[in-house]
């Protein structure tokens, strides 16, 4: 039972299988996670409400993690494009 003022709507959310390992590896709350998520969300749409240092913090370290994942994906994709182009290079060597 919620402690919160007013109506509670249940819902839910499909989550990857990596999340929801770690959910039960770091015995985080789905609940709190999604409200920090959606605190963020408002900080980004300009929300007085969640206009704080502490949304505006959240929202600062996911756009570095994800500029991470993105440089992650993107150095993986140009590993294997070089390897690739070596694989070609050799081959093309072969039918000279």
């Amino acid at each position: 039972m919620s402690n919160r003022k007013g109506a509670t709507i249940i819902t839910s959310v499909s989550l990857s299988k990596e999340f929801n390992d770690i959910i039960k590896k770091f015995n985080i709350s789905p609940t709190n996670a999604i409200r920090k998520g959606i605190a963020v969300e408002l900080y980004e749409l300009g929300i007085p409400k969640y206009a704080t240092e502490l949304n505006k913090g959240r929202a600062e370290a996911l756009k570095r993690i994800f500029a991470t994942d993105e440089y992650g994906v993107l150095l993986q994709d140009v590993e294997k494009l070089t390897k690739s182009l070596k694989n070609f290079k050799i081959l093309m060597e072969v039918k000279k």
